[in-house]
């Protein structure tokens, strides 16, 4: 009896000094951020950190979740020229939360580049390829509008002309003239076109294949925000040291 009694004794301690110790280590709750903050700490005044906002909005990450708040960022991102934006409000209205719905957001880019405003063309542009918010697909008028968005300056607008003509859509197929019209893109340092000139040089009949070149434009790609990790690493392992660092070289002399 005496030896039950000190057991339970033992027993009770051991429970009690576990549970001070799960009460001395439990971790602090984490501060509340205020939204004002994160607003101000993303600010958001350019496409890219308005993004940024409307994704942390749509995911609940440091702010409550929001789809008209998403949306709202989204919107604006896109009516500064943000293909990525377009395309992210689509998705929104396509997951049956509500919103801009593609003929709306058409309808509201379409006014704002018949007034002239340079920076939508090519959303427009892309309206028209995709079919998005029109009766359909006009490869025409796309080519009309990507057009327009590449004399006024626009890298997206020279990708898509890119893209176009060396596809044959809405315009004669011309690889020559799809390679000046990437070329003029990735120099004003558009990730896509850089891209695209980096694929051409992997395995394309619009030009000789050169893996050196392939990957100096990968590099570049890279730096300016591109997702190039599978092909950098398949070009990479063609290239042998040499090769390597003549492709660095001339990525890192490139626009100087």
């Amino acid at each position: 009896m005496k030896r039950i009694f000190v057991i339970s004794i033992l027993c009770l301690t051991l429970l009690a000094g576990n549970a001070y110790s799960a009460k001395k280590t439990k971790e602090p709750k984490p501060k509340k951020i205020k939204e004002k903050a994160v607003i101000a700490s993303v600010n958001p005044v350019t496409p890219e950190s308005q993004i940024k906002l409307a994704t942390m909005y749509l995911k609940g990450e440091q702010v409550k979740q929001s789809y008209g708040k998403a949306k709202k960022w989204f919107f604006n991102a896109a009516m500064a020229g943000n293909l990525v934006a377009l395309e992210s409000l689509g998705e929104i209205y396509k997951n049956g939360n509500g919103g801009w719905n593609y003929k709306k957001l058409f309808k509201t880019l379409n006014a704002s580049a018949q007034k002239g405003d340079a920076k939508v063309y090519t959303n427009v542009g892309y309206c028209w390829r995709g079919g998005f918010g029109v009766k359909r697909s006009d490869y025409n008028e796309a080519v009309k509008w990507f057009g327009k968005s590449a004399n006024a300056g626009q890298g997206s607008g020279m990708f898509y002309m890119g893209w176009m003509t060396y596809n044959g859509f809405g315009t004669t197929q011309n690889y020559a003239e799809a390679m000046n019209w990437y070329s003029k893109a990735a120099l004003v340092n558009y990730a896509d076109a850089q891209h695209a000139l980096a694929n051409l040089y992997m395995e394309s009949p619009a030009v000789k294949q050169d893996y050196v070149e392939a990957y100096k434009w990968l590099l570049l790609a890279e730096k300016n925000g591109g997702d190039v990790f599978e092909d950098k690493y398949l070009v990479g392992k063609k290239l042998n040291a040499a090769q390597t660092a003549d492709a660095k070289t001339k990525a890192n002399a490139f626009g100087r």
